[in-house]
């Protein structure tokens, strides 16, 4: 891909929370079609670089660094905004990111919907769309169910395809086989 604009640029991330620095000084380029895992020990920052690309920020955090979107100038991570890419989420299941008392569907249409624009109804339609396409993914009816009556696996399945529904340029993956047999 010589010559093409990288999808972003991260520079010099910082993030503390309360005084103490979780991240220090990370920077990472990511060209369209690549394919990046961070690894690393617990606590050491690769779950904050994840939260800040999918622009996901907890209480207490500050930021610094630049980002730079397809070209663009870099902006100081304050201003800049990471939702120009079109990111998808995609959590371990087994950190239970769902509410137990709602069905998985109901969720995960609501979600759909909203990244991409459109009324939940749609975002159902592009979830069982998305899981159609999954090899050897279970029939969507499997997802009426309360989040809590799933098991892993089947909660994994879900993420998945909720993730592939947001057609995302940038998939973000937080340990999705974690709890997986």
């Amino acid at each position: 891909m010589t010559g093409a604009l990288p999808l972003f640029v991260l520079k010099d991330f910082v993030l503390r929370k309360s005084g103490r620095a979780l991240v220090d000084s990370f920077s990472l380029a990511l060209q369209p079609g690549e394919t990046v895992v961070l690894l690393g020990e617990r606590g050491s920052g690769k779950e904050a670089v994840a939260r800040m690309l999918a622009g996901v920020n907890e209480r207490g955090e500050e930021m610094g660094g630049t980002l730079s979107v397809r070209g663009s100038e870099p902006q100081p991570l304050a201003k800049a905004k990471p939702g120009t890419l079109r990111t998808a989420y995609l959590p371990s299941p087994s950190a239970a990111p769902l509410s137990p008392h709602a069905s998985v569907i109901s969720q995960l249409s609501r979600v759909i919907g909203k990244k991409l624009g459109a009324p939940p109804a749609s975002g159902r339609a592009e979830f069982i769309a998305s899981l159609a396409r999954l090899k050897g993914a279970p029939p969507a009816e499997t997802f009426e169910k309360r989040a809590s009556a799933l098991d892993p696996e089947m909660m994994a399945w879900a993420l998945f395809a909720a993730a592939f529904a947001q057609t995302p340029e940038l998939l973000i993956a937080h340990d999705p086989l974690s709890g997986l047999g």
